[in-house]
């Protein structure tokens, strides 16, 4: 999966109008709640076969989120 696949799919996840921008912070979001993690964490499980739950709530920005599977990333 493309890094601009994976953000479309969080945005949607989040029913946002808009993608976010990756240096936001999480908290800035409403929408950010615990439904939007759950399909973060089987994204990454079913996408990349990596569990992130211990590392998604140390989270601030969506930048560190996508960090926990950058080395996955298509180019």
């Amino acid at each position: 999966m493309k890094l601009d696949v994976l953000i479309e799919e969080i945005s949607e996840f989040m029913q946002l109008d808009d993608k976010f921008k990756l240096d936001e912070k999480l908290g800035a979001y409403s929408e950010w709640d615990s439904m939007v993690i759950l399909s973060v964490l089987a994204l990454f499980d079913d996408e990349f076969d990596v569990d992130a739950s211990d590392k998604i709530s140390e989270c601030v920005t969506f930048q560190n989120v996508i960090d926990i599977v950058s080395d996955r990333l298509e180019a």
